[in-house]
């Protein structure tokens, strides 16, 4: 049923917090002296380094772990539009780590992502959607952006596109061919993170939202 994944996806987030910011290998603050740099930077504005801030205090290197503070440079950096910074806010705000949990403001963060032509984003936007987190439960919006995602070679919207429309033949209801066509193309077999045996729903770039990453 919609309402158990449902409950499963928001389950798999706390996974998310921990492998995603952590794993962002690329941010990690590598020095005692960097982050005391990083810092400085930071609390002059720097979007970027508002973003590796915030990894520093969700690993607690060089500085007391602290989830708050995770959530306070990453809510800085987002909204200035950094990219990786918004994705991994909407998850903080999903699980309710270091911040009250706020579905709408989850699903708020992940659209920006999505917006931004991110497939994992548009993936985890679609998810949303069909299981009516933070947003209304609206499968037509969920089909949309899993075949936004497919179309980059998502595998896991594709398998998500092929699943709803199985579903909905069996229920006697149309689905467009449009929106699983998108997932069905030459491409569709590499992605970030397939959904795995234990039904995660919220896909996780790990090491980073990739080559598109910041502003």
């Amino acid at each position: 049923m919609w309402y158990m994944r449902r409950a499963v996806w928001v389950i798999s987030l706390l996974m998310l917090v921990w492998t995603g910011i952590v794993a962002a290998q690329t941010s990690r603050i590598n020095s005692q002296d960097e982050f005391n740099q990083v810092k400085k930077k930071a609390a002059s504005g720097d979007a970027q380094s508002q973003y590796r801030l915030s990894v520093a205090y969700s690993e607690g290197k060089y500085v007391k772990q602290n989830d708050g503070t995770t959530v306070f440079w990453l809510r800085k950096s987002a909204e200035q539009g950094y990219t990786e910074a918004q994705f991994y806010l909407s998850a903080m705000y999903a699980k309710g780590v270091g911040v009250k949990a706020d579905p709408a403001k989850s699903a708020e963060w992940m659209t920006r992502v999505a917006e931004k032509g991110f497939d994992v984003a548009q993936y985890n936007l679609g998810e949303m959607y069909e299981n009516g987190f933070g947003v209304p439960r609206d499968l037509k919006q969920a089909r949309a952006w899993y075949g936004k995602s497919a179309a980059q070679g998502n595998a896991a919207a594709r398998q998500r596109l092929v699943a709803m429309r199985k579903a909905e033949t069996a229920r006697g209801t149309s689905v467009s061919p449009a929106a699983t066509s998108a997932g069905q193309g030459k491409g569709a077999a590499t992605t970030t993170q397939q959904r795995g045996t234990s039904g995660s729903l919220f896909n996780d770039p790990k090491g980073g939202l990739g080559s598109k990453t910041g502003r």
